[in-house]
């Protein structure tokens, strides 16, 4: 008799650690899904409020049933982008922008279209990568102006022209009959480094870029001296 009831305890103690271990690891299952869900959560919430900072919209805007152009673009872009950084399904996309999955197929695939020939429009999601990439706070908070704020040159398209085996020159912003008139000269020694060039090259979509945090000038010694001077006269005022 003993010996039975011993048995049952072992298979009841057997029971009951399993039903501990499955719960335990239903928990684990549970706390990670969260953690995840916040991650993805706060990841969307940051994209929003960068396209819509670079657009000067506020976040709320995301919330508005305005068919505005202005609004629908940035909607659109920020459901692009949320698209391009994190593997969402549909729903869980359409769920973060108050829409429907059809809403999001949309707007993907208008902006994926509208990259093809809006060189305008291109430039703008490209600095918007980099800036999301970067999660550069400093810009978020500043209103997003890259250029304003930053020192920034997009390489994706530009010239080059050799001027001999060590020395180049790459043109941003230039065309080809711009480049070809190019004409450039040493003013120490007269020498036009230009004359010997090779042919200009254009250069498209290699994906190269300077970003670099713009440098706040140095005031010169003798504007300094002058406040100096003038700091002094207060004080004996």
């Amino acid at each position: 008799m003993k010996k039975k009831v011993k048995i049952v305890g072992e298979t009841a103690t057997k029971e009951t650690s399993g039903q501990d271990n499955s719960t335990k690891l239903m928990f684990k299952h549970f706390i990670n899904q969260k953690t995840e869900d916040i991650k993805t959560e706060k990841s969307v919430a940051f994209i929003k409020d960068v396209v819509a900072k670079y657009y000067n919209l506020e976040p709320s805007i995301y919330e508005s049933k305005k068919r505005l152009q202005h609004i629908v673009k940035c909607k659109h872009i920020a459901v692009y982008l949320t698209g391009e950084f994190l593997n969402l399904k549909l729903k869980e996309t359409a769920g973060y922008f108050w829409c429907d999955h059809a809403t999001v197929v949309h707007a993907q695939h208008k902006i994926t279209n509208h990259l093809s020939y809006d060189k305008e429009l291109k430039k703008e999601i490209f600095e918007l990568t980099e800036i999301i990439k970067n999660r550069n706070s400093e810009l978020i908070d500043s209103a997003l102006d890259i250029y304003k704020n930053s020192y920034f040159i997009d390489l994706s398209d530009v010239i080059s022209m050799k001027l001999s085996k060590r020395k180049a020159v790459v043109f941003i912003g230039f065309s080809d009959d711009d480049v070809d008139n190019v004409v450039i000269k040493d003013k120490l020694t007269g020498v036009n480094w230009t004359e010997d060039k090779q042919p200009p090259r254009r250069h498209k979509d290699k994906g190269l870029f300077i970003l670099e945090e713009e440098k706040k000038e140095i005031p010169a010694i003798e504007d300094l001296k002058a406040r100096i001077e003038e700091v002094e006269k207060q004080s004996k005022k």
